[in-house]
């Protein structure tokens, strides 16, 4: 089986440049992919105008590369000519409902189940590689996710971050507040954010991360997920090893507890990339 994968990489990329979610699920599925036997060739999707995509048997588009090939139909038309079989994408089920998803015939979500058209609709989950999220703890640390919600969330969140600037000063934890590499100002490369998390025993949520990977890869690492009651969503939190506080007291008191490093961990690799894969291949054999 040949396919071809449409996102932000291209074949010379490395992972020591890789900064954002979509590069990172390409760079991961393409790595799975292979390892399931798959011929996988990663085309860079804004030169899709430039220069034909080679024949292949099939064709997956990773998130962003939809918001601009909807928008313009000689993307469409081109991958449509050069794919034999299925046309699919893979993203969140929520940003992919609508205008987006009458283009391919299936879309792999991240998150499941969905009762939305489920002929079209296939969850294949999200994936942690073991190899680069992996527990290093030293001195109890906590991870200190990115404090920059759209403004809408703001009013949400308010009230929780204030409590976050409050009580984590009070305790006994090195606290990591880095620039995330999941956000849309200046990140870090996917490495350096791996290195961060690896030392940490709680990753403290400050979004709702509808995707999880960043939790999943924290998760991965031994860290305890700590998340605010108005940010818990039990479709994507029930997933993994979690800890919900209301009040100041009640963060506190989690951050006083011990972490099971190793249970966090066996939960967070129930979600591997090579899974996610080899649902993918089983949905285009079919």
């Amino acid at each position: 089986m040949r396919i071809n994968l449409i996102g932000d990489l291209h074949k010379s990329s490395r992972l020591e440049r890789i900064t954002t979610p979509n590069q990172v699920y390409a760079w991961f599925l393409h790595k799975a992919l292979v390892e399931n036997g798959v011929d996988v060739r990663l085309i860079y999707g804004p030169n899709l105008l430039e220069e034909m995509p080679p024949k292949t048997d099939h064709t997956i588009v990773i998130s962003s590369a939809t918001s601009y090939l909807v928008n313009d139909s000689r993307y469409i038309q081109r991958l449509r000519s050069s794919t034999a079989g299925k046309l699919s994408a893979y993203m969140n089920v929520n940003k992919m409902r609508g205008r987006s998803d009458r283009h391919f015939d299936y879309c792999f979500t991240q998150i499941g189940p969905t009762t939305y058209r489920p002929e079209k609709y296939v969850c294949a989950g999200w994936g942690v590689d073991p190899t680069y999220s992996y527990p290093e703890q030293d001195e109890k640390a906590a991870f200190l996710d990115s404090k920059s919600p759209s403004p809408r969330m703001v009013r949400k969140v308010k009230k929780s971050y204030s409590i976050y600037d409050i009580a984590l000063p009070k305790l006994d934890i090195k606290i990591h507040n880095p620039v995330a590499t999941y956000n849309k100002s200046k990140r870090l490369p996917y490495p350096n954010y791996q290195a961060i998390l690896r030392k940490c025993h709680y990753f403290l949520c400050t979004h709702f991360g509808d995707g999880g990977l960043n939790r999943l890869e924290a998760a991965a690492c031994g860290a305890l997920l700590v998340v605010p009651t108005k940010l818990y969503r039990k479709r994507t939190m029930s997933l993994l090893n979690h800890r919900v506080w209301h009040t100041e007291e009640e963060l506190i008191n989690i951050l006083h507890e011990d972490v099971d490093i190793e249970a966090n961990r066996r939960r967070a690799l129930e979600h591997r990339w090579e899974d996610v894969a080899k649902r993918m291949i089983e949905v285009l054999n079919s």
